[in-house]
């Protein structure tokens, strides 16, 4: 006999003042009684889970979790949560490689990202303890090495891009990256609210501020312009206005639903450059160059930069892998080097006895 579908939260209401309330009473079971949880199906128990998760997460976070969830329902929605065992998920991982029963194939990294949402729902249910033994992710590539390119390549890179107009939106946005550490999933996601081009004091080019694109809280940042990203960001503004982007929430780069139309829903992001992107960087001669390898290529200069610390780096980029940091960290030795060297000349008018008795000892025992 199929599970029983329990009272769903939209069917009951708030009372005044809340006294006594059966709406806030199941949202109260819900929240810490796991059973409540595990007996309902997958969809709304994705749901439910989702509500109460993103108070806590970011937009760009919610956004890949209803993504997994509605990937995830197509397989377990006719089930429980109780009702799941490891048997579905192996299931599901071979049905996704091979697009069975999806509309495309998908890869290890997205069945696992997938199947990562589904164990934290299982957690918040108390259901994923006895598949957690038997559960294998799939097996991901090696990862592939960000690169950063030579002075030449760069040059190469920035000149062919600026040679055809369809590649319009791929150059300027690929000069902001290179520019200000903003990755293109942040680009992509920017609104009119998020770019200040007005001259100020500390900041004479303006700023932009990743918000919706970011990935985490420590990727939320204001990056100001230097004036090759403020001229950039200039005719991005300026084309986003031809495309009918006037509102604060307008996006900077408008979706458009066919190339060649000249009309477009800036409420929505663009989907991405990506076709563009692919063309101009096999006319540069770097056909593996990703568009993300230019977030890694200015964080490289910006590190190899002795006048910049790694603070102000990481400030910037919101986020600096330990292994970046370690590879360019003898960059600054010079220049902490001169910082200590500096407080040898700043010798106090008379050593305190006690430290000049201290020194004496340790040259005697050396």
């Amino acid at each position: 006999m199929p599970a029983k579908r329990p009272l769903s939260p939209v069917s009951v209401s708030h009372t005044v003042g809340h006294r006594h309330c059966p709406a806030c009473e199941l949202e109260r079971t819900r929240m810490i009684t796991p059973g409540a949880l595990a007996s309902l199906l997958f969809g709304e128990a994705a749901a439910t889970w989702l509500d109460a998760h993103r108070r806590s997460i970011g937009v760009a976070s919610i956004a890949e979790y209803e993504k997994n969830i509605k990937r995830l329902g197509s397989f377990f929605s006719e089930l429980t949560l109780s009702e799941i065992h490891i048997g579905h998920l192996e299931t599901y991982q071979k049905m996704r490689l091979e697009g069975d029963g999806f509309s495309k194939k998908a890869g290890p990294s997205r069945i696992n990202h997938e199947l990562n949402t589904l164990s934290q729902i299982l957690v918040r249910a108390a259901l994923w303890a006895p598949l957690a033994p038997y559960y294998k992710p799939l097996k991901m590539p090696r990862p592939k090495a960000g690169r950063a390119l030579s002075f030449e390549e760069e040059t190469t890179l920035f000149s062919v891009a600026m040679s055809r107009p369809r590649w319009k939106v791929a150059y300027l946005c690929s000069l902001v990256t290179a520019n200000t550490t903003a990755g293109p999933g942040e680009i992509r996601m920017l609104r009119l609210r998020d770019i200040d081009l007005a001259p100020g004091a500390s900041t004479p080019f303006g700023t932009i501020t990743v918000t919706l694109g970011a990935k985490n809280d420590t990727r939320v940042r204001t990056i100001p312009l230097n004036e090759t990203a403020g001229d950039a960001m200039k005719e991005l503004v300026r084309r986003a206005r031809e495309l009918g982007a006037v509102a604060p929430d307008h996006f900077l780069l408008p979706h458009r639903a066919a190339i060649g139309r000249d009309t477009a829903d800036p409420t929505k992001p663009a989907t991405s450059w990506k076709k563009a992107w692919d063309k101009l960087r096999k006319a540069a001669g770097m056909p593996t160059l990703r568009m993300y390898d230019l977030r890694h290529h200015v964080i490289t200069k910006l590190l190899e930069d002795e006048r910049v610390s790694e603070r102000t780096v990481i400030e910037l980029a919101g986020h600096v892998s330990k292994k970046m940091l370690d590879t360019y960290s003898h960059i600054s030795m010079k220049s902490k080097l001169e910082g200590v060297m500096a407080l040898e000349t700043q010798k106090p008018p008379k050593k305190p006895a006690a430290v000049v008795g201290f020194v004496s000892q340790a040259k005697r025992v050396q």
